[in-house]
């Protein structure tokens, strides 16, 4: 465990995405678990993307409700991506366990663009939307991306979880999760394994783009 992390809490893994792969579902089942920690207040905290200036204290407040005993960790789909994240996490948390979301890259792709386009982020066709967020077709590219995963913290380390399994076996997907983070297999309150996450299209996109601006 890092020292700059509080004494209560032991982060210990992060379930790092992409987007669009079931990371709301699993951020959603894995919540309801009483031996697991995660950031208060927000889903994502984006730090070892986005906010890595902010520094290690500032990611650590983040778990100062945790309770002893309990685990603590994250779901990210922003990092999946990013090249830097692994290594930021690593040293961060040398002992950390990974978990990766995968879905068929194409589907992904397109329900990527949806969603963006939903919320009013983008315009256009999915090649004009790519160009003005590339992650949308960079964050599927598993073949790229998977590796660097798997080289910074060694295979056992990691574990997969793909999209179609949730899909049609939800139960399965999360028990082979609690085992690989080595907590008690726990029964989730009814509705768990409802499908999370549907992109829904607004009416009008001035609307939508205003309102995702406003929700950010």
């Amino acid at each position: 465990m890092n020292t700059n992390m509080p004494d209560q809490s032991q982060l210990s893994f992060l379930a790092v995405g992409p987007g669009r792969s079931g990371t709301t579902w699993l951020n959603e089942a894995l919540r309801h678990h009483p031996g697991l920690c995660f950031p208060l207040n927000v889903k994502e905290t984006m730090f070892f993307d986005r906010l890595h200036d902010k520094g290690l204290s500032w990611y650590a407040d983040h778990f100062r409700h945790c309770k002893p005993g309990q685990l603590c960790g994250e779901v990210g789909p922003t990092y999946f991506h990013v090249p830097d994240a692994p290594e930021r996490i690593k040293q961060a948390i040398p002992g950390c366990k990974i978990i990766i979301t995968i879905r068929d890259p194409v589907s992904r792709t397109l329900s990527g663009y949806r969603h963006h386009l939903s919320k009013g982020r983008v315009g256009g066709s999915l090649t004009d939307a790519a160009q003005k967020m590339p992650s949308i077709v960079d964050s599927g590219k598993f073949s790229v991306h998977i590796p660097r995963w798997l080289e910074t913290f060694g295979k056992e380390a990691v574990t997969f979880a793909l999209l179609d399994d949730i899909q049609a076996h939800p139960a399965h997907v999360l028990r082979s999760i609690y085992k690989f983070l080595d907590v008690d297999d726990v029964t989730p309150p009814p509705g768990t394994y409802d499908r999370v996450g549907v992109a829904s299209m607004f009416r009008h996109r001035n609307l939508a783009r205003a309102a995702t601006a406003l929700a950010d």
